[in-house]
């Protein structure tokens, strides 16, 4: 991360803006070149000059369209994928607001149109995507392909891929660092969708964090949100300050967000979490065939079938947290006989080898290890999981 700040820093201080789709275009030129075995003077045959060819790779030249066309034709860039080159600045723009409207299907056309790239403006692309799915272990990987190119970046591609290293640092619950992230960027000018982007994980980390200026953020987020017409979202930004005013103990926050909701699978939930974290059971029964999110119907289910769990750690009484909870996490803190709790990891896991919550998996490899030094017979299963977590880490 420490890099991403320095070129950062360095970028802001240069005020200079660098847009450009030829710098793209010529990256894949070279490249599908070099991988076909062309010679500069074999590719542009009957086309253009060697010179005017190595000009369009380097970037030092505006080239005729016409041209570019007939070099992307003869290495096999189909006329799709020419025009996902030929507009890529366009393309990432119109992603970023994608993935803010949760329209991953405009997102995955583009992934798809564009396999078989390898520039790093694609490459954010497949980092958005993979956050976005929540394969966190994935984008981490493209994470570290792409903090080797920062250096390289036009400032659009260092900014979105910036913030999304600030929503990538946030889901796996690094909120410090989403924040140094975030400060770095203040004040750099972006465009609407970023803008928001900018200011929700600004607003959540610094939930998160429990700072001072959190309310700020929020109407800040919020403001943004009706700006830009994007009512659907204002549920799950006021369901989080629920959350959040939950942790902080704040009646007065909490009413507030209640009042502003309209989603009564929110609204519920809402009220079920305060009757928990009150110990109100009689209350927290009521709840019990109320429509309430995933989370709060299971916690309703699990204190139906086992009343030894009411005292169970919420994940939710954390200050360290997000507004969302894991029901796998849920489902093995309630139980309470080691050998349970071993199989259940064994029998998750699976599902946690695709990567979906970073948090959850470092909590079970930690549970693992301890199961390892109670039990060593389950040495060679533990060793060889954690080993594959180990190996992820590092890609």
């Amino acid at each position: 991360m420490s890099m991403i700040l320095d070129v950062l820093s360095q970028r802001k201080n240069d005020n200079i803006i660098h847009l450009s789709n030829q710098e793209i275009i010529g990256i894949e030129i070279r490249r599908k070149r070099l991988e076909l075995s062309y010679t500069l003077q074999g590719l542009c045959f009957d086309i253009c000059s060697p010179s005017y060819l190595c000009k369009i790779e380097r970037n030092q030249i505006q080239a005729n369209n016409y041209i570019l066309q007939e070099i992307c034709e003869r290495v096999s860039i189909s006329s799709e994928q020419q025009q996902l080159l030929f507009h890529s600045y366009e393309v990432l723009l119109e992603s970023v607001e994608a993935f803010v409207k949760d329209d991953i299907d405009v997102l995955n056309s583009f992934v798809i149109k564009g396999k078989g790239f390898e520039n790093y403006r694609y490459r954010i692309l497949l980092f958005m995507k993979y956050i976005y799915d929540g394969e966190l272990y994935l984008a981490k990987g493209i994470y570290n392909e792409l903090v080797k190119l920062l250096s390289s970046m036009q400032d659009i591609d260092m900014l979105i891929f910036s913030i999304f290293s600030v929503i990538l640092e946030y889901k796996e619950k690094n909120y410090q660092e989403a924040l140094d992230i975030l400060n770095q960027i203040q004040g750099i000018p972006m465009d609407k969708n970023l803008s928001i982007l900018y200011s929700k994980y600004l607003y959540l980390s610094s939930a998160m964090m429990l700072k001072g200026d959190t309310m700020f953020y929020y109407y800040e987020v919020e403001e943004k949100y009706k700006n830009m017409g994007y009512y659907a979202k204002l549920e799950e930004l006021h369901y989080s300050l629920g959350i959040y005013a939950l942790k902080i103990k704040s009646n007065y926050v909490f009413d507030y967000a209640l009042n502003l909701l309209n989603n009564i699978e929110y609204k519920n939930s809402l009220q079920f979490l305060r009757a928990y974290l009150e110990k109100d059971f009689d209350k927290v029964r009521q709840f019990k065939d109320k429509p309430l999110n995933s989370f709060s119907k299971y916690l309703v289910q699990m204190l139906e079938q086992n009343s030894s769990v009411n005292e169970v750690i919420m994940h939710l009484s954390s200050a360290q947290d997000d507004y969302d909870f894991s029901a796998n996490l849920l489902k093995y803190l309630s139980l309470t006989i080691e050998e349970e709790k071993r199989n259940f990891i064994q029998t998750t896991l699976p599902y946690y080898k695709k990567v979906k919550d970073v948090y959850v998996i470092h909590y079970f490899m930690k549970e693992l290890l301890r199961f390892n030094q109670i039990k060593p017979h389950n040495k060679e299963t533990i060793t060889t999981i954690y080993q594959h977590f180990i190996n992820n880490e590092k890609r």
